[in-house]
């Protein structure tokens, strides 16, 4: 099989696409790239040659790579609560921890300032093993809504044996 995006062959943080041509339309090219986290797509129409096509392309992926970065605002296994209560657990509280990553693309050099809120599902009950889904991790920017990652069960808590059951 021959691809015919010449990036893709040449450049190692190219990861493909879809290349075109038409005498109506021109050369066409959209290319997707990854450099340090940061992934990004590129969209060239109407060159009048390939190699301008290429060019145009490898262009715009290092405006992209050079003046972008992608932030984190939460990753996997953070912890966003310590003392999650669990009724009828051993021990009576849990960490709570992100099950996934969330990022955001910035300008180069950009802080940004995150918050996070726990929205649980519900009570938690004993037993309740390690990594259990147990809501929602709330990821907001200025007080706006930019994202949300499941929130998981940082350890595994046994059940509380009843006072009776401890004799038995």
């Amino acid at each position: 099989l021959v691809n015919t995006n010449n990036l893709v062959r040449t450049t190692p943080w190219v990861t493909g696409l879809k290349t075109g041509y038409t005498r109506e339309a021109g050369f066409n090219l959209t290319a997707t790239g990854e450099r340090n986290n940061l992934k990004l797509i590129t969209v060239v129409m109407g060159a009048p040659t390939k190699r301008k096509c290429d060019d145009e392309t490898a262009r715009l992926f290092n405006k992209g790579f050079n003046g972008f970065q992608s932030l984190y605002a939460v990753r996997r296994g953070d912890v966003v609560a310590n003392d999650v209560p669990v009724a009828n657990g051993n021990p009576r509280f849990v960490r709570v921890v992100a099950g996934g990553d969330l990022s955001v693309i910035a300008a180069k050099g950009a802080k940004r300032n995150f918050s996070l809120e726990l929205a649980l599902s519900g009570d938690l009950q004993a037993p309740l093993p390690a990594q259990a889904p147990v809501g929602t991790v709330i990821v907001r920017e200025d007080g706006r809504q930019i994202g949300m990652v499941p929130a998981l069960a940082g350890d595994e808590v046994q059940k509380q044996p009843r006072f009776w059951e401890r004799f038995f």
